[in-house]
């Protein structure tokens, strides 16, 4: 009988072990890996040279304005980043959902700041197209900027926006 009892208690305690094993916390690092997944998987990156690339960002039908830019700022950031770059702008925003093929801003502008990128959501009507769209996204044209350009005080700082933004809670 005693070593009947022996017997369950170190299998209550095996079970145990292997259940506190499986709730460990993540690392930082795991959680920035995570982020940085969830990242690539609603966002997408095509270089189309000098110094320019097109970023994406879309999501579910209950996804916001305010993670599709977040998502496009944080990618932008990343490929800014990965070109061996400090700053960049988006010159170009579209929701690619309208039925005029996306082209919300035809005329260029120069977003540096995320002040100006909500600003924007007036002149794209954004908040009134992701209601209606079962995959609501957004195309950006980001221009790197030199450090010696005339706006290059009016830019996203690349590290500083991704830091900031790739985190799991943002994402």
């Amino acid at each position: 009988m005693r070593q009947h009892i022996k017997t369950i208690g170190c299998a209550l305690m095996l079970l145990g072990l292997a259940v506190s094993a499986g709730c460990a916390t993540p690392t930082q690092a795991q959680i920035e890996q995570r982020a940085y997944n969830k990242l690539l998987r609603h966002t997408s990156v095509q270089d189309v040279g000098k110094g320019q690339f097109i970023v994406e960002s879309w999501g579910g039908v209950h996804t916001d304005a305010d993670s599709l830019e977040l998502r496009l700022l944080a990618r932008a950031a990343d490929a800014t980043l990965r070109a061996g770059k400090e700053n960049f702008a988006v010159v170009q925003l579209f929701d690619r959902n309208k039925a005029d093929g996306g082209v919300m801003i035809s005329d260029e502008v120069w977003i540096g700041s995320y002040s100006d990128i909500v600003a924007s959501r007036f002149d794209r009507n954004l908040e009134g197209s992701l209601k209606d769209m079962v995959k609501p996204g957004l195309k950006a044209i980001i221009q790197i900027v030199d450090p010696s350009h005339p706006e290059a005080t009016n830019t996203f700082k690349a590290q500083d926006t991704y830091d900031t933004l790739n985190r799991e809670k943002m994402l």
